[in-house]
């Protein structure tokens, strides 16, 4: 299954560095890509623990950017 193009758009960290809520948008992504990257969070925070050499367990909440679609809809109405 896959996601498409995704593009993160915001990340939101704790200040104790376990926990971030990543804020994405989709281009034509299928109804199920923000669950399908839920489910794909822990290899990817695992990932980042490697490469960001953090020792605490990260977990990552995947949240749709609403604030794209609302720009897309004022630019819709502006044409």
């Amino acid at each position: 299954n896959q996601v498409g193009f995704v593009t993160i758009t915001a990340v939101e960290v704790s200040g104790d560095l376990s926990l971030a809520d990543v804020y994405v948008s989709f281009l034509k992504a299928p109804k199920d890509a923000l669950s399908h990257l839920q489910n794909k969070s822990k290899p990817l925070a695992h990932s980042l623990l490697a490469v960001l050499q953090l020792r605490q367990p990260l977990m990552l909440r995947f949240k749709l950017d609403k604030s794209v679609e609302k720009t897309q809809k004022l630019f819709k109405k502006n044409d």
